[in-house]
């Protein structure tokens, strides 16, 4: 059977691959969607929707338990409903995904539900519950995205350790919650579990947390935390992790000494890796860095001439609202425009 043919073939649909694959459609383009996942991507079904959903909730649940400074009398004990949580983070993101769908069906996007991999600068090979299909493309745009990095920590057990995707399906909180990393994933995921009642303790190797942020803001913010509970730890390592009968126990280094730290579940939030691996990149012959970021010019592309990459899979400002320009600059010069992205906008 011969392949099918398209303008465009986008392999993601996350936040640059959705918003390229409508653009390039826009544009006049036959556009395919090749992702294995849900639509959206990590932004809408794992990271920044679902983390603000848990953020709000936990802010009315922060509010209502200050209510008397309001004024107002709440009777009874005050706590989060973690069924209710989850059914309500499901539901909101659930109609989030089913938005992209519609965009998809209104602008005659289609979506192949597979593993798509680069055979040669204008093939794809996708693989799914139905077997394989090969589809041919004048110009393909790579959005697979990031995934979070992980760090090898002795003596740390696999059933104690726990992603940014993990900490969001919460069953039980933890007493005792560790978090390596004071970046902004980590900081999110300290204010949702120290509202709903853990503990947290916050470990950065860097000397404030947020470091990239502005100096003034992240020492603010420390000092909110702290007053919240919140036990931050910066300039300090976690050297390796012990375990005392059923509990374990975090041994960090820090400028003042060595302290131990006791802890149920430990998040791990050092920043994130390219999912650049096992698309078939060198099949094509794209070049990458040596962590593996792909390697584009300010129009989206890459050496190759008729093959784009966007979001966070290039490295950069590894943000939704960078990935949704990065996506439809590279949709505009896959279908014979001149765009370049700005990042000073």
């Amino acid at each position: 059977m011969d392949p099918q043919e398209v303008d465009v073939a986008v392999i993601g649909g996350g936040p640059a691959g959705y918003v390229a694959a409508i653009r390039a459609a826009q544009l006049g383009g036959k556009v395919i969607v090749v992702e294995k996942e849900k639509l959206g991507g990590v932004c809408l079904n794992i990271g920044c929707i679902p983390t603000k959903i848990l953020v709000r909730s936990c802010e009315v649940l922060s509010t209502i338990k200050r209510s008397k400074e309001f004024g107002i009398d709440v009777d009874g004990e005050i706590k989060a409903n973690l069924p209710r949580l989850m059914q309500r983070k499901k539901r909101i993101v659930a109609r989030l995904v089913g938005g992209v769908d519609y965009l998809f069906k209104k602008n005659k996007v289609q979506w192949i539900k597979g593993e798509g991999t680069l055979i040669d600068s204008s093939s794809i090979l996708i693989k799914n519950e139905e077997g394989e299909k090969r589809i041919k493309a004048k110009k393909i745009i790579v959005a697979t995205g990031s995934s979070p990095a992980t760090l090898p920590i002795k003596g740390m057990d696999e059933d104690t350790v726990i992603t940014s995707t993990q900490a969001l399906d919460i069953e039980d909180i933890p007493e005792n919650f560790l978090i390596i990393g004071g970046g902004v994933i980590g900081i999110e995921f300290a204010t949702i579990y120290n509202s709903l009642g853990s503990k947290v303790t916050i470990v950065e190797l860097l000397p404030r947390i947020l470091p990239g942020e502005d100096a003034e803001l992240s020492g603010k913010l420390r000092q909110i935390m702290t007053k919240r509970g919140i036990d931050i730890l910066t300039s300090s390592t976690l050297d390796m992790v012990k375990k005392q009968d059923a509990n374990y126990i975090a041994i960090i280094k820090t400028p003042e000494g060595t302290r131990e730290i006791p802890f149920d579940k430990a998040l791990v939030s050092v920043g994130r890796v390219p999912n650049s691996r096992k698309v078939g990149l060198e099949n094509a012959g794209i070049k990458v860095d040596k962590k593996g970021w792909i390697q584009v010019n300010s129009k989206m592309q890459t050496n190759i001439p008729n093959i784009y990459a966007a979001g966070d899979v290039v490295g950069g400002y590894m943000l939704a609202h960078v990935a949704y320009i990065e996506g439809e600059v590279a949709a505009e010069n896959a279908m014979g425009k001149s765009s370049e992205v700005n990042y000073r906008a």
